[in-house]
């Protein structure tokens, strides 16, 4: 089954997951099951929001750059004006991921409840990177 027309965001199983990334339903199993890409059931369904892939892609792919683009670049002695580049922070709870954003709790809740956030489950606890939010809010347009 493909999308449904209701909600063009969604997923719905296997074959439309793989489909948007461009994999067999096979091959989007196999990620899936390995926690490798973002997704949650309905019922018996494994369901993806197209938003939260491309979220995750961008999010690796800038990832991917930035550590080429550092293992290639000469190391330069970091002048006194200027503060190393803080390292990408983990975040847990809705109250942390809210503060980062800029947002309301609720807000926060709402759009991690319609898994419109870039965020995972670690022993019941929501968790998201900040770099994958600051990807989330660039490439939604999220502002605070």
């Amino acid at each position: 089954m493909a999308t449904r027309p209701n909600d063009a965001d969604l997923l719905y199983g296997m074959k439309a997951i793989g489909e948007h990334i461009g994999l067999t339903a096979r091959q989007a199993e196999h990620l899936v099951s390995h926690g490798e890409l973002p997704s949650f059931r309905l019922s018996t369904t494994v369901c993806a929001r197209r938003s939260a892939l491309d979220a995750h892609f961008a999010f690796a792919e800038a990832s991917a750059r930035q550590s080429r683009k550092a293992k290639d670049a000469p190391a330069e002695p970091a002048r006194a004006d200027e503060s190393p580049a803080a390292p990408a922070a983990v975040l847990y709870g809705h109250r942390a991921i809210a503060a980062h954003l800029g947002r309301l709790v609720a807000d926060v809740a709402q759009l991690d409840l319609q898994r419109r956030l870039p965020t995972y489950l670690d022993d019941g606890c929501t968790v998201a990177s900040t770099a994958a939010l600051d990807a989330w809010q660039r490439l939604t347009g999220a502002g605070a």
